[in-house]
């Protein structure tokens, strides 16, 4: 008694190095002589031949791990030599000797042993609020499970303390002399301890206190009251508030209570019969009165309900709220709709028991709705060409969807688009705003076809002849560097080499071609020709693309005419014959006669060579 264990948990049961014709029920190591120490106690109940022995710890601290505590017990039962263990509460100790516990039963020669499966050296177990059962079988011992259900039982007699933790005596009745007031604690030792506490007061008057807050910081609606808890009446009052000023002095059976005070702290003195003598301070404090409220949602557009929720603190309330658009309410919980956007001032006003009023104000800005538009670079708006589209929408847009009706799309904010067709296209914007919902904008443009005139290709004109030059393309306007404004005109030819050129607008659209006209009327025979059947040279006929007409005639050297034909084939000639008889080798003499394109008549003659 009074030591340590000379046994140290190292080896499984069974074994002789263990202790010997022992229950271990659990077998661990703990330490009742520190903090909180807990009870170890043994008692034996019943009637013989039916007695039964426990020992019972509770609540004893583990060694070393002393803020771990076990609890358990051992019940030993006579007659059938049946024994139990009830384990409430087995940790583990993590620093002290592995964890090491055995729970079961040795014999006297340590060579038998009993021990409950998993819970032998070296095996870490820990156990709560179960029961397990040993019951003799021939040389051993069965062992089952059973409920948990130990014996309660108290140890030792009542135990009174002053509190200051000094015992001053036992039993049921105890004489103290305190000469000042002093608290008592009697107690009974158990599982666990069983106590309760008395108040001896000396020189004194007990009385309690009760305080009424007032409804707000300005109100005046608070009171106190003492109430003596003796027997030794009339008592005696007299109020002094903080300032030292006595308010109130009052003699009564019982109670007494000062009304209709502000906050602050109050010393009431009670004098009873006896002559005993109090005085407490009571404290009358001030309720929550504040007014508060929240508005949702977050962000507010334009046609959107808003809605004001009452937070503020106070009894008996009602409420008056201000919009800030000349509308109010006097709902607990209101809502609302601006017809404008713009920013507001929302006030709340709550009134409640005693006078009492308070006001809070809060700002809110309603955003309006989004308005949608766009804007087109400057017509005209012809096919190929690049259109810009701006975004002119007012609020916050963040998301834009364009359809340009030819069935194409963008999201940029300020896209540009080319068409490829002309037609009247109907422009769609819808943009979305950061904000305030949607909107949507459309307008018509009209793209046109740029025109491609085609004047005739450059032209060589004899002088004076007509020209007719067209511009072949549709428009709604058309202007040449003649200064003429019609699809076609007709000039003479110019007296020298001139460019014209035509401009044709199509509702804008621009497009323009030229024609280089030369002067120079050309004429030209060859000086002979060889009629061989050979394909070269075989046919004499005038050289020059501006005639329109000729006459040739050809005299041999005797003077006879051999050819003589007008004709506007410019590719007819003499072919070196006369009524089909070849002609011979020799000079010819030609006389022609020409008319050109511009209607000018030319002549000339000459000699001409026929060879084979």
């Amino acid at each position: 008694a009074l030591a340590y264990s000379p046994w140290t948990i190292s080896y499984p049961a069974p074994s002789t190095l263990n202790p010997l014709n022992a229950i271990y029920g659990p077998w661990h190591d703990v330490d009742p002589s520190v903090p909180p120490f807990g009870t170890v106690a043994f008692g034996t109940f019943g009637t013989a031949p039916n007695r039964f022995f426990v020992y019972n710890f509770c609540s004893v601290p583990m060694f070393q791990c002393n803020d771990t505590l076990f609890t358990g017990q051992i019940i030993l039962f006579e007659g059938t030599n049946i024994i139990e263990t009830n384990i409430g509460e087995k940790r583990l100790c993590p620093t002290w000797n592995s964890q090491a516990a055995i729970h079961g039963l040795q014999d006297s020669t340590g060579t038998v042993a009993v021990i409950v499966p998993g819970r032998n050296f070296p095996e870490v177990w820990t156990a709560f609020n179960e029961g397990t059962r040993f019951t003799p079988n021939g040389n051993s011992y069965d062992i089952t499970s059973v409920p948990y259900a130990p014996v309660p039982f108290a140890v030792g007699g009542l135990v009174w303390k002053d509190e200051n933790g000094l015992e001053v005596g036992s039993g049921f009745d105890v004489t103290v002399n305190p000469d000042s007031t002093t608290q008592y604690i009697a107690t009974l030792a158990s599982c666990g301890f069983s106590s309760d506490t008395l108040t001896i007061t000396v020189g004194s008057v007990a009385a309690e206190l009760f305080a009424t807050n007032i409804s707000c910081a300005s109100s005046n609606d608070g009171s106190v009251l003492a109430d003596p808890v003796g027997n030794f009446p009339p008592y005696n009052y007299v109020w002094i508030d903080a300032s030292g000023d006595t308010l109130q002095v009052n003699s009564s059976s019982s109670s007494d209570s000062l009304i209709n005070i502000t906050s602050g702290t109050y010393l009431v003195t009670i004098t009873d019969s006896g002559g005993c003598v109090s005085s407490y301070n009571i404290t009358v404090g001030s309720n929550p009165f504040n007014a508060a409220f929240t508005i949702s949602p977050a962000l507010i557009c334009f046609n959107d309900e808003v809605s004001f929720t009452n937070n503020s603190e106070g009894d008996n309330l009602s409420y008056n709220w201000l919009f800030g658009d000349g509308t109010s309410s006097d709902l607990e919980n209101a809502s609302h709709i601006y017809d404008a956007p713009g920013t507001y001032e929302v006030q709340l006003v709550i009134s409640g028991q005693a006078g009492c009023i308070d006001t809070v104000t809060q700002q809110l800005q309603v955003y309006p709705n989004i308005l949608p538009g766009f804007s087109v670079s400057d017509a005209p708006y012809c096919v190929g060409n690049e259109i810009s589209f701006t975004d002119v929408s007012v609020g916050n847009a963040g998301l834009w969807e364009w359809d340009f009706g030819d069935g194409t799309t963008s999201t940029v904010q300020n896209p540009t688009h080319t068409y490829s067709v002309p037609d009247t296209f109907l422009v769609h914007l819808t943009v979305t705003d950061n904000f305030c919902g949607q909107g949507e904008f459309s307008t018509f443009i009209v793209v046109n076809t740029i025109p491609t005139p085609q004047l005739r290709e450059d032209t060589i004109l004899c002088t004076n002849e007509p020209l007719i030059l067209s511009a072949n393309a549709a428009g709604t306007s058309y202007l040449w560097s003649t200064g003429d404004t019609s699809p076609t005109i007709s000039v003479p030819a110019p007296e020298e080499t001139t460019n014209y050129s035509v401009i044709v607008d199509n509702y804008g659209c621009i497009g323009t071609d030229s024609v280089l006209i030369s002067i120079d009327c050309v004429f030209g025979l060859p000086s002979a020709f060889s009629p061989n059947g050979d394909g070269k040279n075989d046919l004499l006929h005038p050289l020059g693309s501006l005639l329109s007409d000729y006459q040739m005639i050809i005299y041999n050297r005797w003077g006879q005419e051999v050819y003589n034909r007008r004709t506007n084939n410019l590719l007819e000639g003499w072919d070196g014959q006369l009524n089909g008889e070849p002609q011979e080798m020799g000079v010819y003499v030609f006389i022609i006669n020409a008319t050109f394109v511009s209607g000018e008549s030319f002549s000339k003659t000459g000699n001409i060579t026929l060879v084979r």
